[in-house]
């Protein structure tokens, strides 16, 4: 079975506002579903297109990956037809067997938040960014099996690196070049090289930076305050009416109940790999 992983990597709770607003994304719930859909006996192939997106809910596609490879012994292929970026890099090192095309990039860097408060809420998020750098570089340092110390991979990572099909099977982290023989996978040796900046990472993502779901669900509500979208829940399921006599609950207008809001789903869905 082959199922297309395309556009941004969010959680299973906010891919409907992705979609509504025209969104490429892709959650943890597609891909389990795929998962569980399967035929008995078949590859499941990925067709991976993505620039990357929730550093967690790339983590949880990986593992949902793995162990489904573990316990019900399913051979997935990830094939990387134009890029496989940040968290999309992450989910393609979970499958059996990764194979770009020979256009096809892959790119590795640090995660990524935002954080407001005083400077220990800063230097806390410095640490916690540490320790998710480090779980990144554990899927790539697996998948590479010694091709790179973990040293270089850490170095890879922290140069923000784009890599080639030939650059990326060098480096462990793809097994072959799709269409390079026939219908064949060739693995070709090369060099990996750490010379792209994030000039070119802006430039290769057209869409631009990746919008957060506190963004877009701010931009439904403006929506829903102007009649334009019916109101829903958090998951996107349609929200039952508000009772006539308390419009506002927290205080203030429901514009600011929104923002207050926002100010929580800003602490639970900050980090990206984006």
């Amino acid at each position: 079975m082959r199922v297309q992983l395309n556009g941004y990597v969010v959680e299973d709770d906010d891919v409907w506002i992705y979609h509504y607003f025209g969104y490429g994304a892709i959650c943890p719930r597609d891909v389990r579903d795929a998962l569980t859909n399967n035929p008995e006996g078949e590859d499941l192939v990925f067709e991976i297109n993505s620039p990357g997106g929730s550093v967690f809910a790339g983590f949880e596609i990986y593992s949902a990956i793995r162990a489904a490879r573990r316990e019900r012994n399913i051979r997935v292929v990830a094939e990387v037809q134009s890029i496989a970026a940040s968290a999309a890099s992450t989910i393609s090192e979970g499958c059996s067997q990764v194979l770009m095309a020979p256009v096809a990039q892959m790119m590795i860097h640090l995660p990524s938040t935002y954080t407001s408060g005083d400077v220990n809420d800063h230097r806390k998020s410095i640490d916690i960014l540490e320790t998710i750098t480090a779980s990144i570089i554990n899927a790539y340092e697996l998948r590479s099996a010694g091709k790179l110390s973990r040293e270089q991979l850490d170095g890879l990572v922290r140069n923000e690196t784009w890599m080639t099909a030939q650059e990326a099977v060098a480096a462990g982290l793809a097994d072959g070049i799709l269409y390079a023989d026939g219908e064949t996978p060739l693995v070709i040796p090369s060099n990996v090289t750490n010379a792209v900046g994030g000039g070119i990472r802006a430039l290769a993502l057209s869409a631009g930076a990746m919008p957060t779901p506190m963004d877009l669900r701010a931009r439904y509500q403006k929506l829903v305050d102007e009649g334009k979208a019916p109101a829903v829940n958090e998951d996107g399921t349609p929200a039952a009416p508000a009772p006539a006599a308390d419009p506002a609950p927290m205080g203030g207008t429901l514009k600011d109940d929104w923002r207050n809001l926002a100010r929580v789903e800003l602490s639970k869905k900050r980090f990206f790999e984006n």
